[in-house]
């Protein structure tokens, strides 16, 4: 008999959580997309999204808490303020939703929301704690919270822990003039650059595909015959060679629907491009004509083309890991 150990490589994950996984995704994406984040702190959030690109699987060796505090809000003498955070200590992953609560006549507390966490080989856990909360005014669900952030309103905090990542103990004095800012800036640049050029020589991914969500009961969207397709879908064929349809190890996308540019429906489309921005560390969803004039290009690190399956489920084929 094989006494050997076996070694553990997934998460225990159904359909509750879901909604969880995929609200976790897009607030690493609005934190990757602030303004006033800087590529210090873009490093970490990096390797949660690699995390998360990679779920159910486990991604040993990372640890990383990133904690997203909102503006304080006033309901009469009630004031209330809300944090959101995701934590991972190797491999047990962490959501929860905590906050403060003042009134004049009790005082302050503190208080939490919901709890989720995943540990490999176990089921992941979720508690509610709404239902002890009636006091709260603006009660809010982890999904909710994170579709109302806005860091660009300069109301929203962004708390960084990463004790692996040396670049954060690096943050400029508020005393610094402009010119030692700009170097350490420039530095910084560098620094991610090159984490980006390894992870993409080691065949890692930043991308959000891998999250699977469950398929569409909408009304579905037929497929249609390549001479259907729109110029600019027929130019991104022209530049880049799609990879067949029925290769082994397919990757897919979800909820994919709009485009974040031009917001042409997506669904009418039977291409698009999950990429970054010319001259940006910024992502978007794009359609091929939007893609063909602000996109950096496509490959491992850079940007994947996805095609249409059904309804909103999409294939990638091309920009793909390396084999």
């Amino acid at each position: 008999m094989d006494r050997r150990r076996k070694v553990i490589t997934s998460y225990i994950f159904n359909g509750s959580d879901l909604s969880i996984l995929l609200a976790a995704t897009k607030l690493l994406e609005k934190a990757a997309a602030s303004p006033a984040l800087s590529y210090a702190e873009l490093v970490s959030i990096a390797k949660l999204q690699h995390v998360f690109s990679r779920l159910p699987k486990v991604t040993p060796g990372v640890s990383v808490e990133l904690c997203v505090s909102g503006p304080r809000r006033q309901f009469g003498e009630i004031e209330t303020g809300y944090s959101w955070t995701i934590q991972l200590e190797d491999s047990f992953l962490r959501v929860f939703g905590d906050g403060i609560f003042y009134r004049p006549s009790t005082g302050g507390d503190s208080f939490t929301t919901m709890e989720w966490s995943a540990t490999p080989s176990e089921t992941a856990e979720f508690s509610d704690y709404s239902n002890k909360l009636q006091m709260l005014p603006d009660l809010k669900s982890f999904s909710a919270g994170v579709k109302e952030i806005d860091f660009s309103s300069g109301n929203y905090k962004l708390t960084i822990v990463d004790e692996d990542n040396s670049l954060l103990d690096d943050s400029d004095g508020e005393d610094e003039d402009d010119e030692d800012k700009d170097d350490e800036e420039a530095e910084d640049y560098e620094n991610y650059q090159t984490f980006m050029d390894e992870i993409a020589e080691a065949g890692l991914g930043l991308g959000k595909e891998l999250i699977e969500e469950e398929e569409s009961e909408d009304v579905d969207h037929p497929i249609l015959p390549e001479s259907a397709w729109d110029h600019a879908e027929v130019k991104l064929t022209s530049l880049f060679e799609l990879a067949s349809l029925h290769s082994e190890n397919p990757q897919f996308a979800y909820g994919k629907t709009t485009c974040d540019f031009c917001g042409c429906n997506l669904l009418q489309k039977e291409l698009m491009v999950d990429g970054r921005l010319k001259g940006e560390l910024r992502w978007a969803d794009m359609c091929a004509e939007c893609f063909l004039s602000k996109g950096d290009g496509i490959g491992w690190g850079r940007g994947q083309i996805f095609k249409r399956e059904f309804g909103e489920k999409w294939r990638m084929v091309a920009g793909g890991p390396p084999l």
